[in-house]
């Protein structure tokens, strides 16, 4: 499950590595589950992609795992 203000790893070709959940869209926004959009800010980057930190991006969460 992903909650606001979690640490994601992206699991895509984009250039950004972890970013942090700011808002689940739909579900009343408190759980994000598998197939939820989100809106996510990126933290850390590969420095040879044009993603920049800081920048504010849509996304889906495709998988979670238990603890």
């Amino acid at each position: 499950m992903v909650f606001v203000g979690s640490f994601l790893k992206v699991i895509d070709n984009s250039g950004a590595r972890l970013v942090e959940c700011i808002k689940i869209l739909g579900n009343r926004g408190k759980v994000g589950k598998p197939g939820s959009s989100i809106v996510l800010s990126v933290k850390t980057v590969n420095p040879k992609k044009r993603i920049k930190k800081g920048e504010i991006y849509k996304g889906v969460v495709v998988a979670t795992k238990k603890k």
